[in-house]
């Protein structure tokens, strides 16, 4: 089981690997456990739950609570 995300929507800090979740215009980082590639996405075995808006390739200045503004995909 797990979650599939864009591989880039995960990154390292402090040693570990995170993924920046949005929570009221906020990043929240939380600590996830990446599992198999399948093509452009990455496993998440744990750390996070399905139908979470994650930050897409996050900055490296971007911290935990930090201030994100939501776009769609399509650029909007």
């Amino acid at each position: 089981a797990g979650v599939l995300v864009p591989k880039e929507t995960i990154v390292r800090r402090d040693g570990h690997d995170v993924v920046f979740v949005i929570e009221g215009g906020h990043a929240k980082q939380a600590t996830v456990t990446p599992g198999a590639d399948f093509s452009d996405m990455k496993q998440v075995t744990s750390g996070l739950q399905a139908g979470a808006q994650v930050v897409k390739a996050p900055p490296a200045e971007l911290k935990d609570g930090g201030k994100v503004k939501v776009v769609s995909g399509n650029g909007e």
